[in-house]
């Protein structure tokens, strides 16, 4: 269950057309930056299960980049199961690395690019999206919270300056 809810967002945030750096784009051509400057692409977006440096939680081949791992802890629900099947709530974290060397520089990068991620995630969440949340026998149904922060962490040479913990509501489909 976890490596599919993790693929299904990071393959989601690397999309073309709705993946973070398609919104990063929609915010300029939408004039939703008041001003400000865009934020470079996205180079590196991993997962845990796929991804060896975001496993190791070691510095990203490049910056800026975007990693998806496991927030603990999952819960699963007994009510309305089938026999074999699980439900649950998959939590799952997603941290922004700046190309910044410090925070205050990265803020602004760092607002624009959640945000971005925000949209993305939001359109994943579309009923007309619902095959782009379903992978061997996992389908992501909804997510029950969703919750955006800054950060100031250090990960080898590299700053993380903001993230987001969504809990997805998943279902065996297949037990």
């Amino acid at each position: 269950m976890i490596p599919q809810v993790l693929r299904i967002h990071s393959n989601w945030l690397k999309d073309n057309t709705y993946g973070v750096n398609a919104q990063l784009a929609a915010l300029e051509s939408e004039s939703l930056l008041d001003g400000d400057t865009v934020p470079p692409d996205v180079a590196f977006i991993g997962n845990q299960i796929d991804d060896r440096v975001v496993a190791r939680w070691v510095d990203p081949p490049e910056r800026p980049a975007i990693y998806v791992n496991l927030d603990l802890p999952i819960s699963f629900q007994q009510a309305d199961q089938r026999p074999g099947q699980l439900r649950g709530v998959v939590p799952v974290g997603i941290r922004y690395f700046t190309a910044h060397g410090n925070p205050d520089e990265a803020a602004e990068d760092t607002a624009h690019t959640l945000r971005a991620i925000y949209r993305s995630l939001i359109d994943l969440y579309l009923n007309a999206n619902s095959a782009s949340r379903t992978r061997a026998g996992i389908y992501v149904e909804a997510y029950s919270e969703l919750l955006l922060g800054d950060l100031a962490e250090t990960v080898g040479n590299s700053l993380v300056t903001g993230g987001i913990v969504l809990r997805a509501r998943v279902i065996e489909t297949s037990p």
